[in-house]
């Protein structure tokens, strides 16, 4: 399955393997997220992305010298 590059205005590339549109609170969320300054390389939104706390479920968020808490899962975190 192929993936896009989201066309959202951040400093790092949001990668889609979702194949929908992210609704305005997903989008605000994701948004966020990428601009994060430990984000390394990119974000990526798998098939079953959907709004979350803090971040997406469905959501792979790469750091570098960080961990992300609501990334992991928030029962986890």
């Amino acid at each position: 399955m192929a993936y896009e590059t989201l066309d959202i205005s951040t400093q790092t590339p949001i990668l889609s393997w979702a194949g929908h549109e992210l609704g305005p609170q997903e989008t605000q969320m994701v948004k966020n997220v990428a601009s994060l300054p430990f984000v390394y390389k990119h974000i990526s939104l798998m098939p079953d992305v959907h709004l979350g706390k803090g971040a997406l479920v469905g959501s792979v968020i790469a750091t570098k010298d960080a961990v992300i808490p609501a990334a992991v899962g928030v029962d986890i975190g």
